[in-house]
């Protein structure tokens, strides 16, 4: 997985309600398929999360960074993504 640092993509966004949600956004191949993995958590490491995107189905950076947008801004849209996550997440995946 390398690890997408550039382009804002790894920039806090605040939701509605002031909680400030971290991303790291990951792509790479895994057995012949491009994958794109976006990690969320809040500030207190409380909510975590992961979103993945498979071959066809990836996403161009826009589309991404909406998606995350969304993810901060939609509790209902986030908690379709939930998940424990390990930090640091670059160690675990």
């Amino acid at each position: 997985m390398i690890w997408w640092t550039g382009q804002n993509l790894d920039q806090p966004i605040e939701g509605p309600d002031g909680t400030t949600w971290f991303f790291l956004v990951g792509h790479g191949h895994e057995d012949g398929t491009y994958v794109q993995r976006v990690f969320f958590w809040d500030e207190a490491k409380l909510s975590t999360g992961m979103v993945e995107w498979r071959g066809g189905d990836a996403l161009h950076i826009r589309r991404i960074k909406d998606r995350m947008r969304r993810i901060a801004k939609a509790a209902e849209y986030r908690s379709r993504f939930l998940r424990p996550l390990e930090f640091p997440v670059q160690k675990h995946w």
